[in-house]
């Protein structure tokens, strides 16, 4: 066996046909092994991935291959292994020993420490390989359990008619599907052409990532990287008929997707989501039910394969399942001690869950120092323990001119969707994760508004919110606010991304925001940190002017705040009438 290394995944069409070959001659073919995954692969991630593709021949003929890469951690891992939910080494089961031997022995010349392969199936012939190899290299493996991946099997007809009965009579389906019908006509729609796959990608990447801020995480979409890569993968699989966007519509909008693909006999649901709006429906289990029920009408479809992830709702229609393996190979005993104390060590907290919890706060606790002392230094840490935070309040004034907007830009309350858009933008930054997760809470709780100003394309330039009553929080400050007057609302936790900063974006919200307040006859105020120069100045070019100012005073875990007034009062401020 001879084997041929790669760089880089080659744009060639006689590989591209002798690898699919090859997937077909596997134990279960999967569209992740696919020539097409592994290049999408690489289009969107070789800035993080440096591809090993190795091409093992038998004269001149392809007869195995796998596609590694090395990572940023300088391992050696599956090159689809952060996208698919299946990663193997291709090729027929007779020869995946000499095929893995071979490899393995390459990467010892080529001085690879460690390999990490994730989402290996527990069946796969590679895996024995893999545990015998060590026995004659210098490597040593270590094989632990990853996910158990749900799916329902259809290899007979009788398999087929019984699972339709059993969906048949599941009521709660039958309910959500007749409370949407109230709504609209129901139904499935599939997208299999790359044109309209691309066209219906934003709507569900913006559904997908707005789901995840409602449960409080940022979801992968939120990555311009994944998302650019779910755009190539439709492109690459489109023409081959492997990939289909299944949408469950009410009347004509979409409320649940799946975005997935048809391939050796699966049905897989890979990447699924819906719309918040319609959370009381159901819609994604409805959708999954209804994908189930047409896999069951067609001949070439013998499972349905629900992936990676142990989500409950899987167990109401799933009868099999599929079990995956992550295994460590390293030449280092104590690389390979360290992990084996770092798995067994990881089941025994989350066998406790209240400890698994301490642990997680602690492990947060320690990445925001982390993150501040990368920012701002030891003099933040300093800060941190001995400060003294001051924060201004500032009144609106009935400036001659309320509206400093540039004409194009506009103030929208926030909505879940919007927050997602923002999440799509600009999610590159630790702070501005913090920021959109503490958002998507407040939009669940709703005691405070949310309001956006964004510029014609509907892209978000800042953030900031109304409270509702006096009784509200300030950042720093740890304690609530009732100084304000009676008639006030205060504008707060404004916020701009990092990337666009510095131009103007903070005022003009203000600006807006505080003329339309007014104009309903309410009294804006807002505050900033005097560390936070720009704020204050964006606030008193927007008309607002300081009034007093409340500063918390540190010392290790004991404070005490004080009050000050400044000495220049505010212009009086004309009477508006409640029909205002």
């Amino acid at each position: 066996m001879r084997i041929v290394l790669h760089r880089a995944v080659p744009d060639d069409d006689a590989l591209r046909r002798q690898w699919n070959d090859l997937v077909l001659q596997m134990e279960q073919p999967e569209v992740f092994y696919t020539y097409e995954w592994s290049l999408a692969v690489f289009r969107a991630y070789g800035g993080q991935l440096l591809p090993l593709l190795f091409l093992a021949y038998e004269e001149d003929l392809l007869v195995g291959l796998v596609a590694l890469a090395t990572n940023r951690s300088q391992e050696t891992v599956f090159l689809a292994g952060t996208t698919a939910d299946y990663c193997d080494f291709i090729g027929h089961p007779q020869l995946r020993k000499e095929l893995v031997n071979s490899v393995l022995a390459m990467l010892e010349e080529l001085g690879s420490p460690k390999l990490q392969l994730a989402n290996l199936p527990a069946h796969s012939a590679t895996l024995p390989a893999l545990k015998a190899i060590t026995q004659v290299s210098g490597y040593q493996s270590f094989v632990r359990p990853a996910y158990f991946c749900a799916r329902v099997t259809l290899d007979t007809s009788e398999q087929k008619t019984l699972m339709k009965q059993v969906l048949s009579r599941k009521q709660m389906f039958r309910r959500h599907i007749k409370g949407m019908g109230k709504i609209g006509t129901v139904e499935v729609r599939h997208l299999r052409s790359r044109e309209l796959l691309v066209a219906a990608l934003p709507a569900f990447m913006t559904a997908h990532t707005a789901r995840f801020l409602s449960t409080g995480r940022i979801g992968n979409l939120a990555s311009a990287e994944r998302r650019d890569f779910l755009e190539k993968l439709a492109e690459l699989l489109a023409p081959q008929g492997w990939i289909m966007m299944s949408s469950l519509m009410v009347g004509e909008q979409p409320v649940a997707w799946n975005y997935g693909f048809q391939f050796g006999g699966s049905w897989f649901w890979y990447q699924p989501t819906f719309d918040n709006g319609f959370q009381k429906y159901y819609p994604g289990l409805c959708l999954l039910t209804k994908l189930i029920e047409q896999a069951c009408d067609s001949p070439s479809i013998n499972r349905v394969d629900l992936g990676l992830g142990a989500e409950g709702y899987k167990e109401r229609v799933t009868n099999d399942g599929r079990q995956t393996v992550h295994v460590t190979m390293t030449t280092s005993n104590l690389a390979w001690w360290k992990e084996r104390l770092r798995y067994r060590t990881s089941a025994a907290v989350r066998s406790i869950p209240h400890l698994e919890n301490g642990i997680r706060s602690s492990l947060a606790h320690t990445a925001s120092l982390r993150q501040q002392l990368r920012d701002e230094g030891l003099r933040g840490l300093r800060n941190s323990l001995f400060s003294s935070s001051e924060i201004v309040f500032l009144q609106w004034e009935q400036a001659e001119l309320k509206n400093l907007a540039s004409g194009s830009n506009l103030v929208r309350p926030l909505d879940l969707k919007l927050l997602a858009t923002t999440a799509m933008q600009y999610s590159d930054h630790a702070d501005t994760a913090a920021y959109l997760l503490r958002a998507a809470k407040r939009l669940e709780l709703k005691r405070s508004q949310g309001f956006a100003l964004v510029n014609p394309e509907g892209v978000p330039l800042h953030l900031c919110w109304v409270a509702d009553s006096q009784d509200f929080d300030v950042a720093g400050l740890e304690r609530g606010v009732h100084l304000l007057p009676a008639d006030s609302v205060p504008i707060f936790d404004c916020w701009t991304p990092r990337a666009i900063r510095r131009r103007g974006h903070c005022r003009e919200a203000l600006s807006i925001l505080s003329a339309q307040l007014d104009n309903a006859g309410k009294l804006p105020w807002t505050f900033a940190a005097v560390s936070n120069p720009g704020a204050l100045d964006a606030a008193e070019q927007a008309g607002f002017v300081r009034t007093f100012s409340l500063t918390r005073k540190r010392f290790f875990f004991l404070s005490k705040m004080v009050e000050s007034e400044f000495s220049r009062a505010p212009r009086p401020l004309a009477k508006v009438s409640s029909a205002a």
